[in-house]
């Protein structure tokens, strides 16, 4: 277990001698000191952001365009489901560093 989880989860447990459990309770909403929650699944904005760094001129100002013809509607959908593997992808080797 990461040093900063396992010291998080001794302070909490720190608080079960407490009568009301008001300390313990509190303690369990905070995200332990050098972590911060992410979204398990990015949301179609961070997807159209993190697509037009590379196509701007597709990505721009909207995810899917109703304008775009069959085949380029294809290539987005390609383009998102990849965004979506490589987010986890990211995700996924942050928490095993423990970044």
């Amino acid at each position: 277990m990461d040093d900063k989880i396992e010291a998080w989860l001794d302070k909490a447990l720190s608080f079960c001698d407490k009568a009301d459990c008001v300390g313990l309770l509190a303690h369990l909403r905070t995200t332990p000191e050098g972590y911060r929650l992410v979204p398990v699944e990015p949301d179609d904005e961070q997807l159209r952001r993190a697509l037009a760094v590379t196509n701007p001129s597709i990505y721009g100002h909207a995810l899917r365009d109703p304008r775009n013809g069959p085949n380029l509607s294809a290539c987005v959908e390609k383009d998102i489901t990849t965004m979506r593997k490589q987010y986890s992808a990211l995700l996924a080797a942050s928490q095993e560093s423990g970044t």
